[in-house]
Order: structure tokens, then sequence, then C-alpha cells
């Protein structure tokens, strides 16, 4: 923050103060630079918003103040977190009869304001599909004497521009 007088000499310089005084932000009182010491979350507040008093060595002295708004910015601070660290479904053996059918549902929630998350699956045998849902979708025809149980890696990433990506492990139990 700049302010002048006009005045001449000590009765020139000017001392600012924030008004009332603040917990989040600092000003020097020789040169108006605001800073802080706390960091911020921007899913907590959004904007700060203070006075700032610029005060002469006049006598008497003279005062003026000036609103401060202050915007935070959105960081993407937080990777999407699945509700649990293993899913387990199941399916009976035979049971697809080649129609697309629903095996079960993950979901994922990001903390971070705004966010939301895109599911990928990650399936070797090509047998399972997932929607933007989170919901795994299949229609191979299981048969459990050749093998009774799949084990896959879903990931959620998030919409942010550095993507951040949590994970869980889906079992589904061929019965």
């Amino acid at each position: 923050i700049t302010a002048f007088d006009a005045d001449q000499g000590l009765n020139g310089q000017i001392k600012y103060s924030i008004v009332p005084s603040s917990s989040h932000f600092l000003i020097s009182s020789h040169d108006g630079i605001i800073s802080t010491n706390i960091s911020f979350d921007y899913e907590l507040k959004r904007e700060y918003n203070f006075k700032v008093r610029a005060t002469d060595h006049g006598k008497p002295p003279l005062e003026s103040t000036v609103h401060v708004k202050v915007h935070i910015i959105n960081q993407n601070e937080y990777s999407p977190e699945f509700d649990k660290n293993t899913y387990h479904f199941s399916m009976d053996e035979n049971s697809t009869n080649h129609t697309i059918t629903f095996v079960g549902r993950v979901k994922a929630k990001d903390r971070d304001f705004g966010d939301y998350v895109t599911y990928a699956l990650n399936d070797n045998e090509h047998l399972f599909t997932i929607d933007q849902n989170g919901s795994i979708w299949t229609d191979a025809i299981f048969d459990r004497e050749i093998k009774d149980e799949y084990k896959l890696s879903v990931i959620a990433v998030d919409n942010s521009t550095d993507g951040l990506i949590g994970s869980t492990i889906v079992i589904i139990q061929i019965k």
C-alpha cells in the first residue's frame, strides 16, 4: 500500500497500520508492505477484507483509510480418496450371458473445491470397464473352475492441471 502526503519533512512521513489489527496479515509501518506468516486454505475461506490506515506525523496527525480485499488462490493440494482401500464384489459364474452386467461401484472424493474425479481401470484381461460414476461393468462369461477371483486396480484422477491420483483395489469373487 502506498500513500502520499504533500507536507515536507517529518510531517510528510507516513505510518501504516491495519485497523483493527489482524492475526492473518502484517503491515510494515514505514513502507506499507503487507505480508502474512500463515498458510491459507481456499476450501476454508476464499477472501479476506480489512482496512489499512495511513497516518502522517503532523500536529494534529491526519489519516486516511483504504479497504483491502485479498483473494486466496486455490491450489490442488488433495489427491482423490476412495471410500475404501479395497472393494469386494461377487458375481455368479455364467451369469452375464454376454449382456452388460453391473458388478459394483467405487467412490472417490476430492476435498479440493470444484474438483471432480475421472475413473480408470487397470484390467489387463479387458474383461471389465468403469464409467465416470465409478460403476464397474462386464459382458464376459466367467467360469469359477477356471478362475474364481479377479483383482483390479482402479485410479481416480482429479480434474486439475497437475492431475493428482488416488487408487484402490477391487476384488471380484466368482461364485
